[in-house]
């Protein structure tokens, strides 16, 4: 493979390639290089004959990773990564993590503890991000994702943090009034926080606790669990609330729970980063923190941890 007198290309293609690959998009490459548009078309079509590879495949939409692109890619986010980070430890100030996070687990877990951590590491800047969108942690400048679900998440490193149990609950004064003997007794204030997973683990816990199945496909449905949190606090409804999120509501005598007869919960939060990002040492500190925090949770199983 010839490639003239240069044993490696320049630096300023590499770099073009890694922030347009990151974006996508080369408007967005430009903007953050604060170069124009064309020049880091030109840069990368540079790579590109100088490796004589196919990169990238362009499009109205963006950019499309070759698997040749795809896999220079990856390399280069992490080497760029160490680079960034190894300058960032020279500069005096704050340590700074953004940390994207459901609304609801924000609110109902994360926020009251940061107290702590900020008391261990004063020296740290915990940035959230509350949004119920899944941020592309590759393409944007988040560092850890706090996510509810089964794992898995394709070219990201993710870990198991905690598992929750669901159970109803309800405010106290609703929770006086409710018979539940027999379903009818408080089905009719029975609230779903999604659709569809929601109202399955709702007919897993009735079939569970003896009341067998039943039709709950008339019950309002409320797309945000946070919302249909704020529903039971007020005393408006009955949620099949997760152990993670009503546990200190209910020590705290804002919540009761309605019944021993708890099921698993078929998903998880977990811990998810770029792959490589777990050497990053803000981050494991922030980590090896919410560990211990989710050990120490009442009624939560900490399910071995991450860095």
């Amino acid at each position: 493979m010839m490639r003239g007198k240069m044993n490696k290309p320049p630096i300023n293609w590499v770099r073009s390639f890694e922030v347009a690959a990151r974006h996508r998009n080369l408007s967005h490459a430009a903007r953050e290089l604060g170069v124009t548009h064309g020049a880091v078309s030109r840069q990368v079509a540079q790579l590109e004959a100088f490796l004589e590879l196919t990169l990238v495949e362009r499009s109205n939409a963006g950019l499309e990773l070759t698997a040749h692109g795809a896999r220079v890619a990856e390399s280069l986010h992490e080497a760029f990564g160490q680079i960034d980070r190894a300058f960032e430890e020279l500069k005096p100030g704050l340590r700074q993590l953004t940390v994207t996070i459901l609304p609801s687990f924000a609110v109902h877990w994360l926020v009251s503890r940061l107290g702590r951590f900020y008391a261990a590491h004063p020296d740290f800047e915990i940035r959230l991000l509350t949004t119920r969108r899944l941020v592309d942690l590759n393409r944007e400048e988040v560092d850890l994702g706090l996510r509810y679900g089964r794992g898995g998440w394709p070219g990201l490193e993710d870990e198991l943090l905690l598992e929750d149990r669901l159970y109803p609950v309800t405010a106290p004064d609703l929770a006086r009034r409710l018979d539940m003997r027999a379903l009818d007794g408080f089905a009719r204030h029975i609230v779903h926080s999604d659709a569809v997973i929601d109202h399955e683990n709702w007919l897993s816990w009735l079939d569970a606790a003896g009341y067998g199945r039943a039709d709950l496909s008339r019950q309002p449905v409320y797309d945000d669990t946070g919302i249909a949190m704020q529903a039971a606090l007020q005393g408006q409804a009955v949620i099949l609330g997760r152990s993670s999120l009503v546990e200190t509501h209910i020590a705290a005598g804002r919540l009761v729970r309605l019944s021993d007869v708890e099921i698993q919960s078929p998903m998880a939060m977990y811990l998810a980063y770029r792959k490589g990002g777990r050497r990053r040492r803000e981050l494991a500190a922030f980590c090896n923190w919410i560990r211990s925090e989710a050990a120490g949770s009442q009624d939560q199983n900490l399910v071995s941890g991450c860095l």
